[in-house]
């Protein structure tokens, strides 16, 4: 495969996308390590990937928050914000 230090790589079983910063050989294996999650992955369970834009990363999180918000004043709508304790 011959991936190096600087290079992107892309976690098969998830998905996850990183920058490898690290590599070390343990038990006959060579690891990669992924700057998004910190962890050392297994040569044969990465593949090479492109770069992960950022700005699209930001703008997932702005949907999500902006889905939340709407969700949160629909149920405030729905409850008349009155909502009973269990006793």
């Amino acid at each position: 495969m011959a991936l190096k230090v600087g290079d992107y790589a892309r976690y098969v079983r998830t998905g996850t996308v990183g920058k490898i910063v690290d590599v070390k050989e343990e038990g006959g294996r060579r690891w990669y390590k992924l700057d998004s999650t910190g962890l050392y992955y297994r040569e044969d369970q990465l593949e090479r990937a492109e770069r992960v834009k950022r700005k699209e990363r930001r703008e997932d999180v702005q949907d999500v928050l902006k889905k939340i918000k709407e969700l949160e004043e629909a149920f405030s709508e729905a409850t008349g914000d009155h909502v009973c304790e269990g006793g």
